[in-house]
């Protein structure tokens, strides 16, 4: 979930981008899990938060297994801090979450 800035319209573009890393500090990234999506505002985003989705789990999220990832978010001239995201996708058994 983002919250928007106040100067936000219906219609502007949320550019957002994720990028997995091996470590669970955001070192060693993992190249073919970077992302970049567009997300065109509606009023209910403005109101509560957009959403915004990483799409294809397989490729850009499972290959991270246990690791981390950086995602950040630009709109109307306003770049978020960058937010570093925990991913755990492997069980103690060694299997990812789509294998149990």
């Amino acid at each position: 979930m983002v919250t928007l800035p106040q100067d936000v319209q219906p219609g502007d573009e949320l550019q957002y981008s994720w990028q997995g890393y091996r470590a669970p500090n955001g070192g060693d990234p993992i190249q073919e899990t970077e992302f970049k999506g567009v997300l065109a505002v509606t009023q209910p985003d403005i109101e509560h938060g957009a959403v915004v989705t990483i799409s294809d789990y397989f490729q850009y999220i499972k290959p991270i297994r246990n690791g981390s990832a950086i995602a950040t978010c630009e709109i109307n001239g306003y770049t978020s801090p960058h937010a570093l995201v925990q991913v755990m996708l492997v069980s103690p058994a060694g299997e990812t979450c789509d294998e149990v």
